[in-house]
């Protein structure tokens, strides 16, 4: 099934990971609010999905296209090798990354996947370099964080977010990590991003980013 409710479909015997990667990409920046454009409609249906814009719309919509291009990718992250950084209650409902991402967790559980944003050339960089395995991940955009943390629930069954405002700000005395990271606070139109602990909650608007780290949270 193309979703779980919405059409059926055939497909190539043959799928090349990286047009699937491609594709994926441009799923999650349409389900954040890009155009649909009629060129990835025809990607799409070159592909091997024969369908409508409409019925596209309609997929994407429910995250059936989400989920079959994320299974068409064939992942073979080992869930086991994968370790989830401390957390820190902040209530009981509620558990926050004591620190940033680092790279190694980024690469375990995102495979091959294709960075978004400006920045995405340095953060191929960053991926790319053994020596940044066990350093902060910097350069990532909030829609990498937003699909790091749908896949890291995935995988492991918990259920993972992007922090909010509030929360960092309740539990910033106990965070430890160098660079700022993102939240899903708005500041004006903009998200807003956040610094170290010791920055006193100060929100700043996205403009441009560039070293901004991830901290995710885990609802109980």
């Amino acid at each position: 099934m193309f979703s779980r409710k919405v059409i059926s479909f055939l497909l190539p015997e043959i799928v090349e990971r990286k047009d699937v990667q491609l594709l994926f990409t441009k799923v999650i920046a349409v389900e954040s609010g890009s155009e649909l454009t009629e060129e990835f409609i025809s990607e799409l249906k070159e592909f091997g999905f024969p369908v409508t814009k409409s019925r596209i719309s309609q997929a994407i919509k429910s995250g059936g296209l989400h989920a079959i291009l994320l299974a068409l990718s064939k992942q073979k992250t080992d869930v086991s090798m994968i370790e989830i950084p401390e957390m820190i209650d902040i209530s009981d409902k509620v558990s926050i990354m004591k620190g940033e991402v680092t790279v190694k967790l980024f690469k375990q559980v995102m495979g091959d996947y294709t960075p978004t944003g400006h920045n995405a050339d340095k953060l191929i960089a960053v991926l790319n370099d053994p020596s940044k395995e066990g350093k902060s991940l910097i350069y990532v955009s909030l829609l990498d964080g937003r699909e790091f943390a749908k896949r890291l629930s995935t995988l492991s069954g918990r259920k993972f977010r992007v922090q909010k405002e509030a929360e960092w700000v309740q539990a910033r005395v106990r965070l430890s990590g160098k660079n700022w990271t993102w939240t899903e606070a708005l500041f004006t139109d903009r998200t807003s991003i956040l610094r170290l602990p010791d920055d006193f909650g100060r929100a700043n608007p996205m403009r441009r980013f560039r070293n901004i780290a991830l901290r995710l949270v885990e609802d109980k």
